[in-house]
């Protein structure tokens, strides 16, 4: 069933995803960082075993985030043959942006030349880009907007702790959407989401804003690095993943969906999203995780780009996509895809 707002249908009508140049395998990283000194168990086999990291892309020099969301906003406004001018807003779901202030957004929009867009970023960790999806689709479905440029994506390298046991995990990488009037029978159906700030400290960055400036101290001591309580965490992705899936299930009136594209944090999160839901390991995502690493806000935006491309999945699809992560936080999507 469509919960729309006002009898406007919205969807994505277009999504493209870029990535640094630096591929780095899980052997170069574990020469690169010497993370057989962090824990002697840190082999390419073990790391591919706890999570399914193959690989991951980092920046080079001079390779900056804003630049490459432009680029993957550029790819997906072509994709859409919409003009920038059309643009509305440009929403950037992101924890590392070029700045704290102004945001990443306005540098998007000005590298389209979306010159009658707002532009703000959405900050919800893994979950931001279906956040933003959200957003979007409530600003399209008022009827008070027309196209959406949404985009997802973080540079990791930047916040995280090299000496410490999981940063195997991460990569970086952007992806962008278009989200836009559809008809009826296409795009997004329902939604969900959640935030648990009681577990804020699970997943966070201790040092960088207004509580906790940064000093040489606080550097010294990696403090302006991600922090993560790895198990907490994935009891929480296991848990609110199984949620997700039932709730949208149910409001979309769907026994099983064509695809599912959830957030690339684990392999094991993934399987488990499979057994305990019934639905086919084969009709869920992974590529990403495996040749991305976790890119937090980038990871459903990418998965939705390549996905399509490798046509996993097509027109008229029954599709979810649904992400969680620091906050504690959740969202999910359903959607007949539109393009």
């Amino acid at each position: 069933m469509k919960n729309t707002f006002s009898g406007i249908s919205s969807g994505v009508i277009s999504a493209h995803a870029t990535y640094p140049s630096d591929n780095v395998s899980n052997i170069e990283l574990i020469g690169r960082y010497d993370l057989t000194s962090v824990d002697s168990k840190i082999t390419d086999e073990w790391i591919r075993s706890k999570c399914g990291v193959e690989s991951r892309r980092f920046p080079l020099p001079g390779e900056y985030l804003s630049d490459f969301a432009i680029q993957a906003a550029k790819g997906a406004i072509a994709e859409a043959q919409i003009s920038p001018a059309s643009i509305d807003a440009v929403i950037m779901a992101t924890i590392t942006g070029d700045y704290i202030t102004p945001a990443t957004a306005a540098l998007i929009q000005h590298g389209v030349g979306a010159v009658n867009a707002g532009a703000f970023d959405l900050s919800a960790g893994c979950s931001g880009f279906i956040k933003a999806l959200i957003t979007a689709r409530s600003m399209v479905e008022s009827g008070m907007f027309k196209n959406i440029l949404v985009a997802g994506g973080d540079w990791l390298t930047e916040v995280t702790d090299f000496t410490e046991r999981s940063c195997f995990l991460f990569g970086c990488g952007v992806g962008a959407a278009i989200v836009s009037q559809v008809d009826d029978d296409l795009g997004f159906l329902a939604n969900v989401w959640s935030s648990d700030g009681s577990g804020a400290d699970k997943l966070y960055i201790p040092a960088g804003g207004s509580r906790l400036p940064v000093t040489a101290e606080l550097i010294a001591e990696n403090k302006h690095k991600m922090l993560m309580s790895g198990r907490e965490v994935y009891k929480f992705a296991v848990q609110k993943q199984a949620a997700m899936m039932s709730d949208l299930l149910k409001l979309s009136e769907w026994e099983m969906p064509d695809y599912v594209i959830p957030h690339q944090a684990n392999l094991r999160i993934i399987e488990a999203g499979a057994s305990h839901t019934g639905i086919p390991i084969e009709r869920w995502y992974t590529d990403g995780i495996r040749n991305f690493g976790n890119t937090s806000s980038g990871s459903v935006a990418m998965a939705l780009h390549d996905a399509k491309a490798k046509h996993l999945i097509k027109k008229g699809d029954n599709v979810i996509l649904f992400g969680f992560g620091a906050g504690l936080s959740s969202a999910g999507l359903s959607m007949k895809q539109a393009y």
